[in-house]
């Protein structure tokens, strides 16, 4: 089921205005936001307040997961090869080792960074 963010500008009589965000099960229109803010004038009181809506999206949002390779935990010896290709390439080889002496466990999107920051560094070296 699809998630929508609704972003709008709110101005109420005699205040500044405010940015507002809600998250939704549901599209919303302008109007609908609208009458969520106003009140109507009940009995036994004296005011109503209407406010002007402004910058009014409502969009859709896609929930997109992160691939189960990415999260995975490297072993040892994918550890071990990522060493031996950053061994000739200091800059990389010392975000390698920052990364091991944090303290966190090495994943497999660390492993993509490491191996992005190697070519790049190829690449500029050959260049």
């Amino acid at each position: 089921m699809p998630k929508y963010q609704i972003n709008a500008t709110i101005k109420k009589p005699g205040g500044g205005p405010v940015k507002w965000t809600h998250y939704s099960d549901f599209p919303m229109t302008a109007e609908e936001c609208r009458k969520n803010f106003s009140k109507e004038k009940e009995a036994g009181k004296c005011f109503s307040v209407d406010v002007h809506i402004s910058d009014f999206i409502c969009k859709e949002i896609h929930h997109y997961s992160v691939p189960e390779e990415s999260r995975m935990v490297l072993s040892r010896q994918e550890l071990l090869r990522l060493m031996r290709l950053t061994e000739d390439v200091p800059d990389v080889r010392q975000e390698l080792l920052n990364r091991l002496l944090s303290g966190k466990k090495l994943t497999g999107r660390d492993e993509q960074d490491i191996r992005r920051l190697w070519q790049e560094t190829q690449r500029k070296h050959y260049a």
